[in-house]
């Protein structure tokens, strides 16, 4: 089916054609290294009535102009300046899976004191009190490490020779970020907390920390892994959109 793709800073739309309004929309915060060309099938999923928006992280795709060391202020007023010029009037889902629940929990808190009508959902990462050990470069190379060897096991990520080198960069790039976010004031916000049950990466008992840290936000585990969303793209979708 059509699809248009149309691009404002680092927000990514994916919509179609169409004679009726949008109802909802969608705003999606990759994981560490991820991106458009992960997320970008989604669309095909969704019902036509509802816009897609994926994120870019500085120096892939659309945000290959964005300088590489940015931090955590410069990166949450880009992707709010950005939304703020793309999102229309219907009510938006803000979703931030793994390195991307910080940096949705911040742009979503900012973003709530305007038109816009959000809830938000954080995914498959540990609350920030437990991200902070990424401000240093040992522990980032420790949690870079775990998360190429799962990503590649679960077929999430197939690197080789020429791939691998700027994957790395890219999720340590991201890690870097995620470490300053860590550090920003939480919003009082009570966002929707999901994980998988099987995640190697994110066990039940950090999971639960967000209920701590962020009061009256409410913790689901669905079945899966780190990406459990990938058993049942479609299903998963339509929860999130509810």
């Amino acid at each position: 089916m059509t699809q248009l793709r149309t691009s404002l800073g680092c927000a990514v739309r994916l919509s179609r054609p169409r004679s009726s309004p949008v109802t909802k929309q969608l705003v999606v915060f990759p994981h560490a290294g991820g991106g458009v060309a992960f997320y970008q099938h989604w669309r095909e999923l969704l019902p036509d009535e509802v816009d897609l928006f994926i994120m870019q992280y500085p120096g892939r795709e659309e945000a290959q102009d964005a300088p590489a060391g940015i931090t955590a202020q410069y990166a949450i007023a880009r992707c709010v300046d950005a939304l703020h010029a793309s999102l229309g009037i219907a009510p938006a889902v803000i979703f931030g899976h793994s390195m991307g629940t910080l940096l949705a929990l911040q742009v979503a808190a900012a973003l709530q004191t305007s038109r816009f009508r959000i809830d938000t959902v954080l995914s498959a990462q540990r609350a920030p009190s437990e991200l902070k050990l990424l401000q240093q470069e040992s522990q980032r190379q420790e949690v870079l490490d775990h998360i190429l060897a799962f990503s590649e096991s679960s077929g999430a990520l197939t690197l080789d020779a020429l791939t691998r080198p700027l994957v790395t960069r890219l999720i340590q790039q991201d890690l870097r970020l995620l470490g300053e976010l860590s550090a920003e004031p939480l919003p009082g916000l009570q966002p929707r907390i999901w994980g998988g049950d099987d995640d190697p990466l994110v066990s039940r008992s950090a999971l639960s920390q967000w209920k701590k840290e962020l009061p009256g936000s409410q913790v689901q585990l669905l079945t899966g892994d780190h990406f459990y969303f990938m058993q049942d793209t479609a299903a998963f979708l339509r929860r999130l959109l509810q």
